[in-house]
């Protein structure tokens, strides 16, 4: 405030207009921390999902299909035949059973090398993000080192009110006018972006759950045909006698 008490002499209307700028700037920081909050937890999750799916999952649902294999391998060798030509569809049988897992190998092959490609991408893409994120940490790291110095010159004992023209006076004020547009046109992009980003980061989260549920019951599908197998296996040894 000015000697006459006109706020308007220092670049700002009220002490009242400059409050809002603050608590409208820590409004969106901490929107924005609660968002990144839910990111990262979004980010853990998805990396348990992947390891659950993935390397769980993945590899016993994978164990089962080569147990199937080597089940119908087993039985179509003990199967009797009393004919040359079931003795030639036994062997087609076998021909066929091999033509189809190798298949199935194939596709799962295409499917794991198309993941690998999007994952790629997206490692790609994280680069990047951790570029930015260190780009905006040398930005704070600049403003602290020149916030730094002005306190270091204040405690060497400058004044900084001598020898100020009216120019430079002028000069501080329209600096000042300029920061308070800059901050209102920075609250104003940001506050419908903040909302979309949580809105966004909300719904991942709904989708992060359902995958875990979905993972957690693939897993059981995969464990009744581990029981399947098992019985099948008790009537191969039947079979074998």
């Amino acid at each position: 405030m000015s000697n006459d008490g006109n706020y308007k002499d220092l670049g700002i209307n009220s002490p009242k207009e400059l409050f809002n700028l603050e608590t409208e700037v820590y409004k969106s920081k901490v929107k924005i921390e609660q968002s990144r909050a839910l990111i990262e937890e979004n980010r853990m999750m998805i990396l348990s999902n992947y390891s659950s799916a993935f390397t769980g999952n993945r590899r016993m649902a994978l164990s089962n299909t080569e147990e199937v294999y080597v089940n119908r391998i087993t039985i179509l060798d003990n199967m009797v035949s009393n004919s040359e030509p079931e003795a030639d569809y036994i062997k087609i049988q076998k021909e066929k059973n091999r033509l189809e897992y190798t298949l199935h190998k194939a596709n799962i092959n295409a499917q794991t090398l198309e993941v690998s490609e999007r994952m790629a991408a997206v490692n790609a893409e994280l680069v990047k993000i951790n570029r930015q994120i260190m780009e905006t940490n040398k930005t704070i790291v600049e403003f602290n080192a020149v916030q730094i110095e002005a306190n270091t010159k204040l405690l060497e004992g400058e004044k900084i009110s001598e020898n100020i023209s009216p120019e430079e006076m002028k000069k501080e004020i329209n600096s000042n006018k300029l920061f308070i547009i800059q901050i209102q046109s920075i609250i104003a992009s940001l506050s419908d972006k903040v909302e979309k980003v949580f809105g966004k980061s909300s719904t991942n989260n709904e989708n992060l759950m359902k995958n875990k549920d979905e993972i957690y019951t693939r897993r059981n599908e995969i464990l009744e045909n581990r029981e399947a197998i098992e019985r099948n296996k008790k009537r191969i040894e039947t079979l074998m006698e």
